[in-house]
């Protein structure tokens, strides 16, 4: 007889997966309808929701890939797919008034919340923007968005003082 003893793990039917399990690609403009989804499903009633119906996030997700809010940082914004889905997104831009790049939408599609791909996305978002040389970046966090600013300060962003 064997002196080995036999362990066991129950597996669970709906595990949530690993945040390995998500890839990250540069955004393509075939995204915008996956991504105005999420953004209009992940900003519902929460303090970022501006009432705007879906078609208007696509118009805001077009118009921040145009260059409206500054130039479009291409190699820093990203989409999180998991199991071919879009389940999270970040963009960036160099926006002028605040000197220099900034987060200007991430979010995650109500399914995929809680897995860390937001982390993931921002972690990719912040390396990219030092390899392309910036020193600093920032976001524009809504007083009362909890979550996003536990997002920011888990990878070490803080919140500035107003001058």
């Amino acid at each position: 007889m064997s002196s080995r003893r036999k362990w066991e793990f129950e597996l669970f039917t709906h595990a949530a997966p690993d945040v390995c399990a998500a890839v990250t690609r540069a955004i393509a403009r075939e995204d915008v309808p996956a991504i105005a989804s999420i953004m209009y499903r992940a900003f519902q009633g929460t303090v970022d929701d501006e009432g705007m119906p879906e078609e208007q996030a696509a118009r805001k997700v077009n118009a921040i890939i145009d260059g409206k809010y500054g130039p479009f940082i291409a190699a820093a914004s990203r989409v999180a797919i998991v199991d071919g889905e879009c389940a999270a997104f970040l963009l960036a831009t160099d926006y002028e008034p605040y000197g220099m790049p900034v987060i200007a939408a991430i979010a995650v599609a109500p399914e995929y919340r809680r897995r860390r791909y937001g982390r993931l996305l921002l972690q990719a978002a912040t390396q990219a923007l030092a390899t392309l040389g910036y020193c600093r970046c920032c976001a524009m966090i809504s007083p009362g968005n909890a979550a996003s600013e536990a997002l920011f300060a888990s990878i070490g962003f803080k919140e500035a003082q107003p001058s």
